[in-house]
C-alpha cells in the first residue's frame, strides 16, 4: 500500500516486526512511511516516549513519518458501554502526544471487531506478485460451515451460498485450514488471534447494536475528540469499511457516499475527514469514485 502525500512517496509500515525492512522502503524510492505503535495494547495512551523512538527510528533510515495508520478506537467507545469515557480521554491524550511530536495525520476506523477481512493474506497476481485478497464465497463458506454463526445462512442470498457451498467443497483440508487462519487473524493491537468461540462470544455484544446506534456512537465519539485534533493540528481521516458491506452480521456505517457525507456533516471541522481509500469504496458499483472526489474532495 502507497500514498502521495504532497510530493512524499509514502509506504505502508508495520513497524519493526515488518518483514520489509525501512531500507526496502528507501530502496524502492520511497521518503516516508505510515506506520502506527502495534505494539500498544487498544486504549492506552501512546506516550510521547515510544512516539519519538519510532519516529527516530524512521528518520535514522532516511525517511519521514507524519501519518498514522492507525490509532485504534477501542471497542467500548464503538459500543458506547463500559469504560468508553476513560478510553475516549486517553484516545484525546494520544492525539495532543503525535502532535507534539509531529505527526500531522490519524487515520482510524469505526469498524465492529475487524478492522480489515481478507480469506488470502498471501495471494499471486498474474505477474507474481503478492497481495491481500477477499473472495466473498470463501468467506461465506467459512461464515456459514467453518465459524457456524448462528442464523449465517439468512445474510446471503440463495445464489451467494450455492458459489460458497461449490468453494467450500473444492478445498483441500489444508486450504481450509489457511483460510480458517486468515480469517481469524489478530485483532488489532494484539498479538492474539480470535478463536470460533472468542468471535461467537464477541459478536453476541453487538447483537442489540445496529448501524443507527453504531452511527450515534461514532458521532459522540468525534464530538469528543475533533476539538481536540482541531486544537493540536491533527487532521483525522477515518478509513472506510474493508469490505463495505455487513460481515457476521455486524453493522457497517462507512460503506458510501452517503455515509461519508453524514460523518463530516455531524461535526464540521477541517480536522474531521476522510482516508479516502479506493479499493473499499470501489468495491461497490453504486460508489461514484470520482463524483465523490468532486464533492467531498475539500
Amino acid at each position: 500500500m502507497s500514498f502521495e502525500i504532497g510530493m512524499t512517496y509514502t509506504m505502508r509500515w508495520f513497524g519493526p516486526n515488518d518483514t520489509v525492512p525501512l531500507t526496502f522502503i528507501r530502496q524502492a524510492g520511497c521518503t516516508g512511511v505510515v506506520t502506527a505503535l502495534h505494539q500498544i495494547p487498544v486504549g492506552e495512551v501512546w506516550p510521547v516516549e515510544a512516539i519519538n523512538q519510532r519516529k527516530q527510528m524512521v528518520e535514522d533510515a532516511g525517511l519521514r513519518w507524519k501519518v498514522v495508520e492507525s490509532l485504534p478506537v477501542h471497542e467500548d467507545i464503538k459500543k458506547r458501554s463500559g469504560n468508553y469515557l476513560q478510553y475516549i480521554q486517553n484516545y484525546k491524550q494520544s492525539l495532543e502526544n503525535l502532535a507534539a511530536c509531529g505527526l500531522q495525520v490519524v487515520a482510524y476506523n469505526f469498524m465492529p471487531l475487524f478492522d480489515w477481512m481478507r480469506t488470502d493474506v498471501d495471494y499471486t497476481l498474474p505477474d507474481g506478485s503478492k497481495a491481500l485478497y477477499f473472495e466473498k464465497s470463501a468467506f461465506i463458506a467459512f461464515d456459514v460451515w467453518m465459524l457456524q454463526r448462528p442464523g449465517a445462512a439468512k445474510s446471503y442470498t440463495e445464489e451467494e451460498l450455492q458459489k460458497a457451498k461449490t468453494k467450500y467443497g473444492s478445498l483441500t483440508e489444508t486450504q481450509k485450514q489457511i483460510l480458517f487462519t486468515n480469517t481469524l487473524l489478530s485483532l488489532p493491537g494484539t498479538d492474539e488471534a480470535f478463536t470460533v468461540e472468542g468471535v461467537l462470544n464477541a459478536l453476541e455484544t453487538y447483537k442489540n447494536i445496529d448501524e443507527t446506534q453504531l452511527r450515534k456512537n461514532l458521532f459522540f465519539f468525534l464530538e469528543q475528540v475533533i476539538p481536540v485534533a482541531e486544537s493540536a493540528g491533527i487532521k483525522m481521516a477515518i478509513h472506510p469499511d474493508d469490505p463495505p458491506f455487513s460481515i457476521f452480521g455486524l453493522p457497517r456505517i462507512v460503506k458510501t457516499e452517503t455515509d461519508a457525507q453524514a460523518i463530516v456533516d455531524a461535526v464540521p471541522s477541517p480536522s474531521n475527514g476522510l482516508c479516502f481509500c479506493t479499493g473499499s469504496f470501489g468495491v461497490r458499483q453504486d460508489n461514484d469514485l470520482p463524483g465523490m472526489m468532486r464533492r467531498l474532495g475539500p
